[in-house]
């Protein structure tokens, strides 16, 4: 539908001076009635408009385009916590076996803690035993904590003089997924409708997992691998993945209904590649001078 301001206002002109047979003026009374009336149909255009293209996932927001993901079988992402290895030691080996339970919580400030996914048996005779731990609360907060960061035991376990630290840096914490996301899953998630294996089904499965997952390379036999193998290279609105990340896509892609049953997949980390980069710099003779601009660059 047009929504040109000038283009309604012409048409409206026209149509008055053919229903009054007079010429209108831009002074007259009936001219600045005419350029209301027209700014008025020039909102309602738009507001038609835009209504029609929430129809549309590509141009739709929330919650219209929540909606239509519902009709695929895709929901927005809430808002997820970071993930991190916690490692448990004491300084002499136990007696018996120690059972840290579920919810044991680990501190990398006052405000930021960690608590431990489930129950981890230390067994007898050994010094420390790692486990997965969330952060208790969701979003950014929990990201970035390097190891040995998070070293402050909160809640004590028995009678054992027991200490903690991270063994990995904490990660995959983000707010609620956003539209862009949510609509690129969208337009995806034909492709996940048959467990044939389709490049486009491990992305989508793999975008899946989390916000935090900005895109995903899938690789198979097409790209030399053995016959069955398929191997998924995520990155991170932070980055690269952490090992809690990348075990967790594995699990998920893995699923029965989501994998042909001959596919071996595994997610793995990207390798860092250096590069330089070579710049020819054209300076203005208002510019600062060649050596300032080096300098700076």
């Amino acid at each position: 539908m047009t929504a040109i301001p000038a283009q309604i206002t012409s048409e409206m002109i026209a149509q008055y001076e053919e229903a009054s047979g007079k010429k209108l003026y831009p002074a007259q009374a009936e001219r600045l009635l005419i350029d209301l009336f027209a700014y008025r149909e020039n909102l309602v255009r738009i507001a038609i408009q835009e209504a029609a293209k929430q129809n549309l996932v590509a141009y739709s927001r929330a919650p219209m385009l929540d909606y239509l993901g519902e009709l695929v079988g895709v929901h927005r992402l809430p808002a997820q916590a970071a993930k991190t290895t916690l490692q448990f030691s004491v300084t002499q080996a136990a007696k018996s076996n120690l059972v840290i339970p579920q919810g044991t919580r680990a501190s990398a400030s006052d405000s930021v803690m960690f608590a431990t996914d489930e129950d981890v048996l230390l067994p007898a005779g050994s010094l420390s035993v790692a486990v997965t731990a969330t952060c208790v609360v969701t979003g950014e907060p929990g990201n970035n904590w390097q190891p040995a960061q998070i070293s402050a035991l909160v809640d004590r376990v028995g009678n054992y003089d027991i200490s903690v630290t991270n063994l990995t840096a904490s990660s995959g914490g983000c707010g609620e997924e956003n539209d862009d996301a949510l609509r690129k899953r969208i337009q995806l998630a034909p492709e996940s409708f048959s467990n044939a294996g389709s490049y486009g089904a491990y992305r989508f499965h793999t975008l899946s997992v989390s916000q935090s997952i900005i895109d995903v390379a899938v690789l198979g036999p097409d790209e030399g691998l053995a016959e069955g193998c398929v191997e998924l290279y995520p990155l991170t609105l932070n980055g690269l993945p952490g090992p809690e990340l990348l075990a967790q896509i594995e699990r998920e892609v893995s699923k029965e209904k989501k994998r042909p049953l001959t596919d071996k997949v595994s997610a793995k980390c990207s390798p860092r590649m250096a590069y330089q980069i070579s710049a020819r710099l054209t300076l203005f003779t208002t510019a600062d001078s060649g050596d300032d601009a080096c300098r700076r660059a």
